[in-house]
């Protein structure tokens, strides 16, 4: 059976090349005509809706990764918080599972060239006071729609994207895009983590100790004087670099974006 439908998709293909259509012409009328996408015999539990996510599959990839932050704490005699979901960071997820799809490339760098976390500065998403965070990202094309463990899984065999899931933040965000192409399954998924500068009781941000300053990153400018926590803020000509290291170059806090 899946000989002939792979047969099926290499005629579709030589044809689309003798008529020299274009693929993303071709995904363009994918995208305008896909609501749900299904398969009839696997996983009809996780299905697509009409913007390409599965918000079921995202919520169970969420609870995998606490699953095995609580295994793991249980083996290893170790205290990995329980992440929670934040709206935000599953917006983040999803702007970049869903770029990587349209622009057909694969990278912790945007199209435009910039760094993957300037996501966060998107206008609906405005995350600042960042400590720490992370991205891990995978793709699939496959017969079938993957399942959470699927997902997990592939994640869990890489060290580095392990060693994400297994880090000192307190929130998550999980964001999964797939359309349908010719039988098979084109799909991007993405984890953010994240943890924010820690406030007083008076909502106030706290001044990070000596030892904190070394792991937190912030912007500046060549030209600049202040260190930002937004990188739209600082500009396009913005490096990153860690608070203490800003300091002894003689950097302050910039007043719009660093509380």
């Amino acid at each position: 059976m899946k000989h002939c439908i792979f047969a099926n998709i290499l005629i579709v293909l030589l044809i689309s090349i003798a008529n020299n259509q274009s693929f993303s012409a071709y995904l363009e009328f994918l995208q305008s005509e896909a609501t749900e996408v299904t398969d009839s015999n696997q996983n009809e539990e996780y299905k697509i809706n009409k913007n390409g996510n599965c918000i079921k599959l995202e919520k169970e990839v969420v609870k995998l990764i606490n699953k095995e932050r609580k295994r793991y704490n249980k083996e290893h005699n170790t205290s990995l918080k329980q992440l929670k979901l934040k709206t935000k960071l599953k917006k983040s997820a999803r702007l970049r599972s869903k770029e990587m799809f349209d622009n057909d490339y694969f990278s912790h760098t945007r199209p435009d060239g910039s760094l993957w976390d300037t996501v966060f500065d998107e206008e609906d998403i405005n995350i600042t006071n960042k400590r720490k965070w992370a991205e891990n990202i995978q793709r699939g094309y496959t017969y079938y729609m993957p399942t959470p463990q699927i997902i997990f899984d592939k994640f869990k065999a890489s060290a580095p994207h392990y060693k994400n899931m297994l880090g000192d933040f307190d929130y998550v965000g999980v964001g999964f895009y797939c359309q349908k192409q010719d039988g098979y399954y084109v799909w991007f998924v993405t984890q953010h983590f994240l943890t924010y500068m820690p406030k007083n009781s008076n909502g106030v941000v706290n001044i990070p100790n000596v030892q904190e300053q070394k792991t937190i990153t912030v912007y500046v400018t060549p030209h600049g004087r202040k260190y930002h926590s937004s990188l739209t803020c600082a500009g396009k000509n913005a490096e990153n670099i860690t608070i203490s290291k800003a300091k002894e170059q003689g950097y302050t806090p910039c007043e719009k974006c660093v509380d």
